[in-house]
């Protein structure tokens, strides 16, 4: 539990307690929603969804989960399917997203594809530390998965949790905002995953260079926030006698 609040203090904490509140409060119901897979609670499991959009329509990405969480594929589909989608990373194509999000018959989808679209949120990520975090992570998942007899069936479970995450980060590459709102309700998964790692001794090596990985690019990521004149206050609104 302590390293697991270590790991949030030092990842999402500031960002989603000091500005994306209501991204936060989602993201806190989702991680209840995981639970609910686990334990087989299909039912109960639409109903925290439900309850996370309510906060932050983001939220919605998690549903496909209730048909691919207890998805049993080979390391081959796994790689395959990251192979396949690497071109969406490779490439600009926010223009071909935007145009299909503004063609669905979804207001909430329409007006931010219009709201997004030439801002600075419509950056691409493209081949970042980010992404190579999470390919990491995920093939630390499936080594615990194939080659361990650690709750294989909830390992199964994470495994199609960040794999879907994955394929969101992806697709939605070329929109920054896009492809970090929807992958962080995956990505969140870290907290449990590295303690897992750590506190298992045959590979807490692997677990403790994870960890100072994730510092690190969480350490670049709020540099370059603090940096960024116009966001800066939102997410540091604290003076001390360093500054």
């Amino acid at each position: 539990m302590f390293l697991s609040l270590i790991i949030y203090f030092s990842t999402d904490f500031m960002i989603k307690e000091m500005g994306q509140i209501r991204h936060g409060i989602g993201m806190g119901i989702i991680f209840y929603a995981y639970d609910c897979l686990i334990n087989e609670k299909k039912k109960k499991f639409l109903l925290v969804v439900l309850l996370a959009t309510l906060f932050h329509f983001s939220a919605i990405c998690v549903l496909p989960l209730y048909f691919i969480y207890n998805l049993k594929k080979s390391i081959f589909f796994y790689f395959t399917s990251i192979f396949l989608l690497l071109p969406f990373v490779a490439f600009d194509i926010k223009g071909m997203i935007f145009k299909l999000m503004s063609l669905l018959p979804i207001e909430s989808f329409s007006s931010k594809a219009e709201l997004y679209s030439g801002s600075e949120f419509a950056n691409r990520i493209g081949f970042s530390s980010t992404f190579f975090l999470l390919i990491i992570m995920f093939c630390i998942l499936l080594f615990l998965k194939y080659r361990t007899t650690y709750k294989p069936q909830i390992i199964n479970v994470f495994v199609n949790i960040y794999f879907l995450g994955l394929i969101y980060f992806m697709v939605f590459n070329s929109i920054s905002e896009f492809s970090l709102r929807t992958n962080v309700y995956f990505r969140m998964l870290d907290i449990i995953i590295l303690p897992i790692l750590i506190y298992n001794f045959r590979y807490r090596i692997i677990g403790l260079l994870l960890l100072v990985l994730i510092l690190l690019n969480t350490f670049k990521t709020l540099n370059t926030r603090y940096n960024d004149e116009a966001i800066s206050f939102t997410y540091f609104p604290y003076q001390s006698v360093f500054d």
